[in-house]
Formats: C-alpha cells, structure tokens, sequence
C-alpha cells in the first residue's frame, strides 16, 4: 500500500499486508511497480498515488455525498462504486467520466471532505435533458445511463463489468429453438427466495415472434407464447445485480414487490465465478414515483450505512436485512 507523498515508489513507501513483510519482499514490489513490470493483485492498491499525490488508505468509513436537492439516486450508486475498488476501469476520458472518476475516488479515499454527485449530472444532462435539475430518479436507470455514457467517451472503459447473457428461447408451437447472446453492464433478476435461486430460475412465459419457416402455412411465423431462460455464461470482476422489485397493475400504476430476499456476503456463484458483496443500494418507501436511496458499503474494517452526507458504521445483519427496513424520513 502507497504511504508516500509522491508517485516515485520505493520500498520505504510499502507497507506489506501479509505473511511476507520483509524488506527484500518490500523492495521487490517497490521496483516492480516502478517499472511496471508486473500487475499488483488489486487488495494491494486499495489506496492508490495518483495525480502527484498520495490518497489516504482506507481506514475510516467512505465519505458522503452532499445532497444538493434530491440526488440520492446518484449518491447511492456513486457510494456502490467506490466500495467495489474498480472506478478506474469504469472511467473515460470525456466529461461524465471524468465528473464520474472524480467523485468516487473522493468517497473511495474517506475522511471529512465531501463528495458531490453534481458535476456528473451536470455532464449526464446534456445527453439527458431529464438530469438537470432536482427530481428524483431511478437509480437502476442513472447506473445503466453513466456506464453506457462513459463507454461511449472510451470503449475500452467499462470492459471489466461486462456480462455475457445466454437468452434462449423455445416456440411452444413449433418447438424450435433459438439461442442469443448478448453483452450487458448487469444482471437484473425477479425476487426468490435467495438471490442465487433467482440467477439459477430466471425462466419465463414471453411472447415470441418465432423465425421458423419450415411450415410456412402453419404461420408460425407470426407471434406466439415462448419458454425463455436467461443465463449468464461469464461475468467481469465487479458484477452489479438489479433487483426488479416493481410491477405494473391492472390499473397501469406501478407497485413495489415486498417479498424477502436472503443474499450472501461471500460465495455468490455467477457465470462460473465467485463473488464477495461489496455494496447494496437500498429503496426506502413504497411507490414507484418517490421515495429515497441509501447504501450500504463495505471497507476494510466493517460496514457502513451511506445516506447522502451522513456515513455510520453497521453491523452485518443489518445489512443483511436491508431490503426489509423501514423507510427513511
């Protein structure tokens, strides 16, 4: 971990986290850096020298996010960022990234000062007209939006949050198969009883334009009820899952789902590998067109609950009781 005041690494700016805290192993990974011969595994460059100067290592919770009117939305997803150590392969060279790189590595380094999610909207309101201003918005939305946003400024960035998704679909007419597959920033899954069982389940009844023309005066190439299962067949380093925890009723008016999903803190299988959370962005309240965010992320020495500018620590089963919890005032 970099302690200097400068990006000139050497071994007395290393501060060895493991079984091997010698000074040859220091001065190893000192001149390997500075030449950069090697790729340091990321648990070392949790703090990071950057710009001629050194951030702070992460001792203390994240910082918060000033609230500058109804920007939870942003304050959330931006706190979820920061927790899961990849802002650097999510940032471009253009504005949004460049608003969005700013602000999370201000949360990502702690401490009193504050961050602000308001040059990000300023940036993502000139391909969003709906960003200027103080409403409220969907989180899932603004996430989608910044990503593909940032990607656009730089096509490499963003690369290692991608997700290959599997859609195969079986006409239940013709009984003829058709398999797609399709990149995506995330994975957005209907509640169960456990997150892994609604990866593992996502199967559904859809309608289908079916292509097959084997029969052509049976027409079933006209729409008909399909079997569809999603499957993620590979997944990047930081993985984001959207719960879809609304419905649209008879009436047209959208409606929050209630129902309890258990989700583990490490061993999450997905796409053949394992992960860890890092962050959950919480709705409080509920009905679709109000309400508040918040989020809980997780540092080196615990979990913190982020609400806006106002960071405290928590206890695990808090957040793993999160979507349970009352709304917020």
């Amino acid at each position: 971990i970099c302690k200097g005041r400068h990006c000139g690494i050497t071994a007395d700016d290393l501060e060895c986290v493991g079984p091997t805290a010698d000074a040859e192993m220091r001065a190893f990974v000192a001149n390997a850096l500075r030449i950069g011969r090697i790729r340091v595994p990321a648990q070392w460059l949790h703090a990071r020298c950057d710009e001629g100067r050194a951030a702070e290592t992460e001792m203390h919770g994240p910082a918060g996010v000033n609230n500058e009117g109804n920007r939870c939305f942003a304050n959330a997803i931006l706190q979820g960022w920061a927790a899961c150590h990849d802002y650097c392969n999510l940032t471009g060279d253009g504005a949004v990234g460049t608003a969005m790189r700013d602000a999370v590595r201000t949360i990502a380094t702690g401490g009193a000062q504050p961050a602000s999610s308001g040059a990000l909207l300023a940036a993502m309101a000139t391909m969003y007209p709906t960003y200027t201003g103080y409403s409220q918005h969907d989180a899932h939305a603004f996430s989608t939006r910044v990503q593909a946003a940032v990607k656009n400024e730089s096509r490499a960035a963003g690369q290692e949050r991608e997700v290959l998704i599997q859609t195969r679909t079986t006409c239940r007419y013709c009984h003829t198969t058709s398999i797609q597959h399709n990149v995506s920033d995330g994975i957005d899954v209907d509640i169960a009883g456990t997150l892994q069982e609604a990866l593992d389940g996502n199967e559904k009844v859809v309608t289908y334009t079916c292509m097959e023309r084997r029969n052509p005066t049976a027409g079933c190439f006209f729409q008909r009820e399909a079997d569809q299962t999603l499957k993620v067949t590979s997944a990047g380093n930081v993985l984001e899952i959207r719960v879809m925890r609304y419905t649209v009723g008879p009436d047209g008016a959208g409606r929050k789902k209630t129902d309890r999903m258990t989700y583990p803190l490490t061993g999450l299988t997905v796409g053949g590998r394992a992960y860890e959370l890092r962050a959950v962005a919480v709705h409080h309240g509920d009905c679709i067109s109000q309400g508040h965010y918040t989020t809980y992320a997780k540092r080196e020495n615990g979990w913190y609950h982020a609400n806006d500018r106002d960071v405290s620590p928590v206890e695990e089963a808090t957040v793993l009781g999160a979507p349970t919890i009352p709304p917020c005032s």
